[in-house]
């Protein structure tokens, strides 16, 4: 709203009239009776009572989700304007504007080379990430911030995590799926996650059902505090479901069981190089690809940006995921890694090892070992377990 005040004080001063301004509100009353109005977008509910004739979605990539698109899109009576930097390679700005027919909308590339309102500093800023050798000797050269930034171009960000991943609007009935779960990553000043993943024709699907900051986990005695107690009641999940947590979170999955839902703590451990947990997650969920619901706005973002760190000195990539833009992905993995089938060479490699131990302790060959008819036995009923059965 501090934009369109100084718009209208520097451009427009005949109309401006400070006695028309409500900055509580964010509404300015203009004199031939128009009203402009700045709202968010975080609140569903209250974008479903507002009507306009035209809508102007800012920043909609990545801030403003896809049900909030919805909402204002089919309570608006003339237009509607969105500008975007694309700072994500898929949003539904991409999947559900740009792909509709020509005569259906008007695209108009521009950069900040066309912004008259763009401020010097802000151009000299953009200009350094340039690869230019010049910018490449000063350190400021940055080829993502470039393309994105600069040129206005989608470009995947260098050590993305996950390529392996599309937007979708479709999702598996539960009793078609191979494989389901419910992950639960706690947050209070970060987000709470809850995250429904299942497998359904050797691909995974993923949608975000809780992704909110501010939230205590039970019931409190004060009915105005959210708590995640309260969003699983609304969302009806069942307490025979099982939720996988992280197990650092005791407490917090204490009062979830004392309220009657299945919490269990996932196993963790950690090594020389992280949380090995999340990184053998990650090599699990790699193999599949992987589909989020186009409802998920949060986890499209975290999916889009989560990376591997550099290496400060060389600027090389690592072996290391940041810890950002992960709360959603790693609800997710809480669950996947325990539910989602092993590849057949992790189900060959595991075999080799424990083969391998076990003829270590007796100290006979690998060989010797799988070629009797007990340790046939065994060795099909190390491959039942580690297929889940399957």
């Amino acid at each position: 709203m501090a934009d369109f005040v100084l718009i209208m004080q520097t451009m427009f001063p005949w109309e401006w009239d400070r006695k028309n301004y409500n900055s509580t509100d964010g509404v300015y009353r203009f004199s031939n009776g128009s009203i402009f109005c700045v709202d968010g977008t975080d609140d569903i509910h209250k974008l479903r009572g507002l009507r306009q004739h035209i809508a102007h979605l800012n920043e909609a990539v990545p801030e403003i989700g896809y049900m909030a698109w919805q909402e204002i899109n089919k309570r608006t009576e003339w237009f509607r304007f969105i500008d975007f930097n694309p700072s994500m390679t898929k949003h539904w700005v991409f999947e559900s504007i740009l792909t509709r027919p020509e005569d259906h909308f008007h695209y108009e590339h521009s950069t900040f080379r066309d912004n008259p309102f763009c401020p010097e500093t802000a151009k000299a800023e953009i200009m350094g990430y340039e690869p230019t050798p010049e910018n490449i000797k000063a350190g400021t050269a940055d080829w993502w911030q470039w393309q994105v930034y600069g040129l206005g171009l989608r470009a995947r960000m260098p050590g993305s995590i996950f390529t392996n991943w599309g937007i979708t609007n479709f999702w598996p009935e539960r009793r078609a799926c191979e494989r389901w779960w419910l992950g639960l990553d706690f947050g209070f000043v970060n987000p709470t996650a809850l995250i429904e993943g299942c497998l359904f024709q050797d691909q995974l699907y993923l949608r975000q059902l809780v992704y909110e900051t501010g939230l205590v986990t039970a019931k409190p005695l004060d009915p105005t505090i959210p708590s995640l107690v309260q969003r699983l009641e609304e969302l009806e999940i069942r307490k025979q479901d099982k939720i996988w947590c992280d197990q650092a979170h005791a407490t917090q999955i204490a009062e979830l069981k004392a309220a009657g839902y299945g919490a269990v703590g996932a196993p963790k451990s950690r090594g020389e190089n992280g949380d090995l947990h999340t990184i053998a997650s990650i090599k699990r969920f790699r193999q599949y690809y992987i589909n989020i619901h186009i409802a998920s706005q949060d986890l499209q973002t975290e999916i889009e940006n989560w990376r591997l760190e550099s290496d400060p000195h060389t600027g090389e990539l690592t072996d290391t995921p940041v810890d950002e833009f992960n709360h959603g992905l790693k609800a997710a993995m809480y669950g996947g890694f325990h539910v989602l089938p092993l590849s057949p060479s992790q189900i060959a490699e595991k075999y080799k090892n424990v083969v391998q131990n076990r003829s270590n302790r007796r100290n006979i060959s690998p060989l010797r070992s799988v070629s009797n008819r007990h340790d046939r036995s065994t060795r099909q009923q190390v491959l039942f377990n580690l297929t889940g059965g399957r």
